[in-house]
């Protein structure tokens, strides 16, 4: 095989190991402290919570438990990025707008994530309330990425397409969505986990039934910290395909451009 092709392979090869060997460690550490321990109730190893973590699966309500909380992550999700792009173009085109909307935006990411939970559970229902909590911490730092994004845009491009009378399609196609794609899919990527991970934590809090937050709070009211520990690897689990899907449409994107 050629030297080419080997260094080719390498950074795939590499991208894979890297990850396996940080998981190795975590795991390594986690059954060391629970050897230590030596308090199976209290910290249980790898071995058992991995156990109980495959048997998961088997459990009446798990699929639609797990879909329930992926259904909310990605409305939430939807939502926020459907209402940041839409205010962020219409506000890069009417800078007084933005003005106007910026003080919102600095209150929304200001505010306490705890504070919007508590909040939220007063005025919406169980069900409801994730949705709006994961949209509430999304919105803003989307919507602050794709307004930077918009308008940072090189103005030399937009002012020749201006002199040469490109009609606005072409300008949209050509002009600004290669130029903005590459920091709406990085924050989309940041933002897509934060979501899941959010609305997870609100289902928590607000006792959402068919969920992996009331799983989770129900192992922890029942002492059972290895069930507690395997539906967290769930999360984590969905967290990380979410994020991963967005990185494969970056992939796909910038392979088809």
């Amino acid at each position: 095989m050629s030297k080419k092709k080997l260094k080719s392979l390498k950074k795939p090869l590499l991208n894979v190991i890297y990850p396996c060997i940080a998981v190795a460690l975590m795991l390594a550490i986690w059954a060391i402290f629970a050897a230590v321990k030596n308090k199976p109730f209290l910290y249980p190893s790898p071995a058992e919570t991995l156990k109980i973590f495959f048997s998961l699966g088997a459990e009446d309500g798990f699929f639609k438990a797990v879909f329930s909380s992926i259904g909310r992550s990605l409305l939430s999700f939807l939502i926020s990025f459907i209402c940041a792009f839409t205010l962020a173009v219409v506000n890069s085109l009417f800078e007084p707008l933005h003005k106007i909307f910026t003080p919102v935006v600095s209150v929304l990411r200001s505010a306490p994530t705890m504070a919007v939970i508590l909040l939220c559970m007063l005025w919406l229902d169980y069900s409801s309330a994730p949705v709006l909590i994961g949209f509430l911490v999304a919105f803003p730092i989307m919507y602050q990425s794709f307004y930077t994004a918009i308008t940072g845009v090189d103005k030399g491009l937009t002012e020749m397409a201006e002199i040469y009378k490109i009609p606005v399609y072409r300008r949209i196609t050509g002009i600004y969505i290669p130029c903005i794609a590459g920091a709406v899919f990085d924050v989309s990527q940041s933002t897509v986990s934060l979501t899941f991970k959010v609305v997870i934590a609100a289902e928590v809090l607000c006792y959402t039934k068919n969920s992996v937050g009331f799983n989770m709070i129900k192992a922890n009211l029942g002492a059972e910290i290895a069930l507690l520990a395997a539906w967290t690897i769930v999360a984590v689990i969905i967290s990380f395909i979410a994020e991963l899907f967005v990185i494969l449409l970056k992939k796909a994107w910038e392979a088809a451009r």
